[in-house]
């Protein structure tokens, strides 16, 4: 069974991954080639359609299991208080079901000041590049955004 890690701490066997589509399209496609690849390993794979909000958030609702879901996202979908997962009062259905939030950011840490001040409880940053690890480092220290190597790399 795969296992995210942050740091040396090991925060989740998943089994059920939820990805987003319907938002930009090169990450929809990014989020659909994981998926399958997932899928193909034997896990469960749920896709948050963007486009259609209210139905994905009740069929979003039966498929998360607490303790064994993990959101898997790009530059912030499905943490930017969308009507899907985010109720005003309430909060993150990320936080309703303690679902670990691992958000692949691949655009410039510039874009990301605003968006890290109202995150879901178990969000987890990851850049994609040792710059943008750096940029993190030096001017938003207290964020732990990690690097990781892209898997076409030698």
């Amino acid at each position: 069974m795969a296992v995210f890690r942050t740091g040396y701490r090991l925060d989740v066997f998943m089994k059920r991954i939820v990805l987003l589509v319907g938002g930009v399209e090169t990450l929809a496609y990014f989020s659909i080639q994981m998926g399958n690849e997932w899928k193909r390993m034997g896990y469960k794979v749920f896709y948050f359609d963007l486009e259609d909000e209210r139905n994905s958030a009740k069929k979003l609702r039966r498929f998360i299991k607490p303790g064994e879901t993990v959101l898997v996202t790009f530059n912030f979908e499905g943490l930017e208080k969308e009507a899907g997962v985010y109720r005003e009062g309430i909060g993150y259905v990320w936080d309703e079901y303690a679902v670990p939030c691992y958000n692949i950011a691949v655009d410039h840490p510039y874009y990301y000041h605003e968006r890290l001040a109202d995150l879901p409880e178990k969000y987890y940053h990851i850049s994609i590049d040792r710059l943008h690890e750096a940029y993190f480092k030096h001017f938003l220290s207290g964020v732990y955004a990690p690097w990781i190597s892209s898997a076409c790399r030698k």
